[in-house]
């Protein structure tokens, strides 16, 4: 899954420039589903999701309490594998990470138009991994994390298997 079918090419590219070469999607649709299963549910009949709560939603976590402008700065220039120590978080690193105030506005505004309760949003300080852990996430149609992410494979070091990828909180 790491490469992309739309990459592909139809003939041998040998002699051709970028804009010239005979690609896959040029040709064909595609569409990428993470496996069987999801083309039957997605054809199958709608079901009606159990959950009573519209949505849940977590954001604009407090990562650094001391929270330097220095900081925040470093964060900026700082790559994927540098807020990892091995295959785990470098809690110190993830602490320099600047505040994200527009997500808390970001799941005000999706919470007001799936008509969720404002008590349903988990901001600041109340945006934990405690939090996610304790709350019943099955009780809820959405569960939306508004919040920095680390992506796999954005670096060498992520590729080899050393850091996974992950919702920072």
């Amino acid at each position: 899954t790491s490469l992309p079918p739309q990459v592909l090419v139809t003939h041998d590219p040998a002699g051709k420039d970028l804009s010239s070469i005979d690609w896959l999607i040029r040709r064909q649709a595609i569409a990428i589903l993470p496996s069987v299963y999801s083309l039957k549910v997605l054809r199958g009949e709608r079901t009606k999701v159990a959950a009573a709560k519209p949505m849940i939603g977590f954001g604009d976590p407090i990562l650094n309490r001391g929270g330097t402008e220095v900081g925040q700065r470093l964060a900026s220039k700082r790559g994927y594998a540098g807020f990892y120590r091995g295959p785990t978080a470098d809690l110190d690193s993830l602490a320099t990470l600047p505040p994200l105030p527009e997500t808390a506005d970001e799941l005000r505004s999706v919470a007001k138009s799936l008509g969720a309760s404002e008590t349903d949003l988990k901001l600041g300080s109340a945006a934990t991994v405690t939090a996610v852990k304790q709350i019943k996430l099955d009780q809820y149609r959405i569960v939306y994390f508004a919040t920095h992410a680390l992506v796999s494979g954005e670096t060498e070091k992520a590729v080899k298997g050393m850091a996974e990828p992950a919702l920072v909180l």
